[in-house]
């Protein structure tokens, strides 16, 4: 059986920059004899209640599956507003579920002290552990701003910050960005070698 090359697709417009990445990199897991899962987050749903207590969606209950047991997890996004598209945050939080993506880890300790009235405010009955199988994310990002002004200006890129703290929440460790900064002031041959560079991605 074949292992999964999981790319998630950020960016509602399927003729976007961030689409042809998607394609570049699906092209490059193809060549390395990966199976390909595409996934475009703006084709899911908003959720109608509290996931916790109403469950999730069939249709996200079967991409928690296929990302949990995913070998590499890709992610091409725009950076909107220093932050998340908000239809990529909504598939992520469907996608990585309780019991799929992580758990909750009870210890003996924690668990007696956070029921006594004083520390049941400030201490957690246990400890959440990652369960995805990837070695590792790939947040693959475009800007319109040049890649310089976010190594110069901290706190100006919350988008991969934000992508590696929740997948290393749910277990995977390894999590590399490629930003391809000022992609509206590019030229096509700009973006001719960047694709070229992505076909020729290692997984």
């Amino acid at each position: 059986m074949k292992k999964t090359v999981v790319i998630i697709t950020g960016h509602p417009d399927k003729e976007s920059f961030c689409a042809a990445q998607s394609s570049a990199l699906k092209k490059a897991a193809t060549k390395q004899g990966f199976a390909v899962k595409q996934f475009w987050a703006f084709n899911y749903p908003l959720p109608d209640n509290h996931p916790y207590k109403g469950g999730f969606s069939d249709v996200y209950n079967e991409v928690g599956d296929v990302i949990a047991e995913a070998e590499y997890i890709v992610v091409c996004c725009p950076m909107w507003n220093f932050g998340l598209p908000g239809g990529l945050k909504n598939f992520l939080d469907g996608a990585l579920q309780v019991k799929k993506a992580f758990r909750f880890q009870g210890h003996p300790l924690l668990s007696w002290l956070s029921k006594k009235p004083f520390f049941s405010r400030l201490l957690p009955g246990g400890f959440p552990v990652g369960l995805l199988k990837a070695k590792k994310v790939l947040c693959v990002l475009t800007t319109d701003s040049p890649k310089w002004y976010y190594g110069l200006v901290r706190g100006r890129n919350l988008v991969f910050p934000q992508i590696k703290r929740l997948f290393a929440f749910c277990g995977v460790r390894k999590c590399e960005k490629k930003l391809f900064g000022c992609v509206r002031g590019s030229c096509l041959e700009d973006r001719k070698q960047w694709l070229a560079d992505l076909e020729k991605y290692g997984f």
